[in-house]
């Protein structure tokens, strides 16, 4: 703890792993090109809530870490494709996005699980009728109490 509370910028800087990944990705997805890099920030942001859980938080953060890796892929690959390639080079960037893709939608499958999952659950009650709406992802899985 004694270099989080002398140094807590650095601390921020150097321990913000996602942040570094962020960065990277970006600067070799964009390049030094601002608008471009601007561009792909202010489309990532909009996966953001205003005040999300810490869960939903790194679940966020993780899909856009992702979707960078899949962008960067794919121009990889538009930029490779106009030279000749040997078959095994071929092969390895069509498995490298492959696997970005698949990293992907896993991303986003959890995270709108636990979105899904962290939809409150409402019972109203109005007069001598009651009304019970349950959380649906609960009864899709057959975790309701019927």
């Amino acid at each position: 703890m004694e270099g989080r509370e002398q140094l807590p910028i650095a601390w921020e800087v150097y321990g913000d792993l996602v942040g570094q990944a962020e960065g990277a990705l970006l600067t070799r997805a964009a390049g030094e090109n601002a608008l471009h890099r601007a561009a792909l920030t202010g489309r990532l942001s909009q996966l953001a809530r205003p005040s999300p859980a810490p869960v939903e938080r790194l679940l966020v953060e993780r899909v856009v870490v992702c979707w960078l890796a899949i962008y960067y892929e794919d121009a990889q690959d538009a930029q490779q494709g106009a030279q000749p390639t040997t078959w095994a080079a071929s092969l390895n960037r069509q498995r490298r996005a492959e696997v970005a893709q698949r990293r992907f939608l896993a991303a986003v499958r959890t995270l709108e699980t636990v979105r899904r999952l962290a939809a409150p659950v409402v019972q109203v009650n109005v007069g001598a009728q009651q009304v019970n709406v349950r959380n649906l992802a609960m009864e899709a899985k057959g975790g309701g109490n019927d």
